[in-house]
């Protein structure tokens, strides 16, 4: 039996709206959390700090600044002026 204005079809195959939330919400679950690549997070090589990270390096800031005092950093000088 159909409501009167509607052509008696449902979107999808026979899927009806509820269905549709469900198997989408299903396909969301079935991907484990941290595959998503926003989640992912740049981390300091040497101790893993999360903040001040610079890619070049692949180092934090302040660890950076330690090797490089050091001369552990080819190419990096302390700059003067």
């Amino acid at each position: 039996m159909t409501t009167p204005g509607r052509s008696g079809t449902t979107r999808r195959g026979g899927f009806g709206k509820r269905d549709e939330k469900v198997y989408e919400r299903n396909q969301r679950v079935r991907q484990p959390r941290d595959a998503s690549a926003t989640r992912l997070r740049n981390r300091d090589s040497v101790d893993d700090r999360p903040r001040g990270h610079l890619r070049a390096f692949g180092l934090s800031r302040i660890r950076v600044r330690e090797m490089a005092h050091a001369g552990e950093l080819s190419g990096v000088t302390k700059s003067s002026w």
